[in-house]
């Protein structure tokens, strides 16, 4: 007899033994399709039967049973999970009352189950589970008393609200040491602020879902628009797309609120939209749509390459656009590793890229931010390379480059080799626009949300475009 998956053992726990609460208090937890894939993910396991996820972000407009499938969780965690002998199980949040919500739900489960309450004992904040020696307590954003602790399972609630990630990373180190330790945040969108530690796992998991970085032990599931996605949040469909347990509520729960409710809100935590301060730039959600894979670039291909970047601290890309068909590709992007203040660009490393792609390419030109790099650029000019000197500070050059780059994407006159780190740069892009127009910029000037490639691109492309179509005026020379 084959050994049941963890995973449908997850399910089956959960739905002989936990129970409903609130409006549907003491009815069987009969898991709804899309928790049972949930669930189906996170507990997924290699071919030696052990976890392969570690880390969980599962992010869904509230009044989607978030606690409650938390709760359940950790009940599970507590007292049959197979993992870890002597589980440890913590739920968290930012503060203890929202700590509580998920720990208090988890208490209402065991008591209201013959079976579950036959093995544990409850008290005001911890349970000890007789059958496996286990016990789950309720821990709130005090970094200090999360030291030490070695947890089996975490549940952190509302991460959103954290400002900053000392709990957060408390509690997966100190899972280190455990066989398949499992953390899992379950939260609704917060402030689209750079440096917010669910933003971070948001963007990351982003970044695990295109492909861009591989890891297994990490996964995500995400009903909600994209930062830079423009959807009406009033929109009846809208609400019924990214409410994953929508069967269960009332359109007219949503049409009362939605005229008292200001915009931020409402897009935050009906419809799980990030919602930052500066304007989403449209091509952000035009670029899937524009990905061509069938004509890649080519040795011998004519290209403009666009150069962006920064000495230290931020990133650096080399962009190629062809002048046949304005068709994008990073040549090469190089961005600062996070948490290392002293990394610097390798200016030797840049300028043999370069020269490569010269060779390897019909180069036009290279058209690049002189800043900082006026050394390497003025040797690669002096070896032969066309270097033209683009300085994006200037407004008479970045804005024409920017509006035609803009006007193209939207004629979907320019397409592009679905890279991720593109794609992610290009959706870092925020719009500033004033009577001089508008202009790309970063979030703020210290941000790590990378837009060097998007620059590039925008570059590239604008000094290409002279070539594919040469009766367009230069606007800035």
């Amino acid at each position: 007899m084959s050994r049941l998956p963890q995973a449908e053992r997850v399910i089956q726990f959960i739905e002989r033994f936990c129970t409903l609460g609130g409006s549907y208090a003491g009815q069987p937890f009969r898991l709804l399709e899309f928790q049972k894939d949930i669930i189906r993910d996170v507990y997924a396991e290699d071919p030696a039967g052990r976890r392969l996820r570690r880390t969980a972000v599962i992010g869904m407009p509230r009044k989607n049973g978030k606690t409650q499938l938390g709760a359940a969780l950790a009940v599970y965690g507590l007292i049959a999970d197979q993992g870890d002998p002597n589980p440890r199980v913590y739920s968290v949040a930012n503060d203890r009352q929202q700590a509580r919500l998920c720990f208090d739900e988890a208490k209402r489960m065991i008591r209201a189950s013959p079976g579950l309450s036959r093995v544990c004992t409850i008290h005001r904040d911890v349970i000890h589970c007789h059958r496996t020696g286990g016990e789950y307590r309720v821990l709130s954003a005090d970094a200090g008393t999360a030291q030490g602790l070695s947890p089996t399972t975490v549940i952190y609630d509302e991460l959103a609200q954290a400002r900053t990630d000392d709990l957060w990373a408390a509690m997966r180190l100190g899972s280190a040491a455990r066989q398949q330790p499992l953390t899992i945040a379950i939260s609704t969108a917060g402030p689209y602020l750079d440096g917010y530690p669910y933003f971070e796992l948001y963007e990351y998991g982003r970044r695990v879902l295109s492909g861009e970085v591989d890891d297994p032990s990490f996964t995500m599931w995400w009903w909600g628009p994209a930062p830079e996605e423009s959807v009406d949040p009033y929109d009846p469909q809208v609400w019924r797309r990214y409410n994953p347990a929508w069967e269960l509520l009332s359109e007219a729960e949503f049409h009362a609120p939605s005229k008292s409710t200001s915009e931020f809100q409402w897009r935050t935590y009906r419809i799980n939209q990030w919602v930052r301060g500066g304007t989403s730039w449209n091509v952000s959600a035009l670029w899937p749509s524009l990905a061509k894979t069938d004509d890649p670039l080519q040795p011998g291909d004519e290209v403009v390459l666009g150069l962006d970047g920064s000495w230290s601290g931020d990133a650096t890309a080399i962009v190629a656009c062809r002048i046949r068909d304005l068709h994008l590709a990073p040549v090469r992007v190089w961005e600062a590793p996070e948490g290392d203040a002293e990394w610097r660009l390798p200016h030797a490393e840049l300028a043999h890229v370069l020269d490569e792609a010269c060779r390897t390419y019909r180069v036009a030109e290279v058209a690049a931010d002189p800043y900082r790099l006026e050394m390497t650029l003025q040797e690669l000019s002096d070896a032969g390379l066309p270097i033209v000197e683009f300085p994006t500070a200037s407004l008479a050059r970045i804005i024409p480059a920017h509006t035609e780059f803009t006007r193209a994407a939207q004629d979907k006159r320019l397409s592009h080799n679905g890279d991720p780190v593109l794609e992610r740069h290009v959706r870092n892009v925020v719009i500033k626009e004033d009577h001089r127009g508008a202009r790309p910029t970063k979030e703020y000037r210290s941000s790590k949300r990378y837009i060097d490639a998007a620059i590039a691109a925008e570059i590239a492309f604008y000094r290409a475009l002279f070539y594919a179509e040469p009766g367009t005026p230069e606007l800035f020379f």
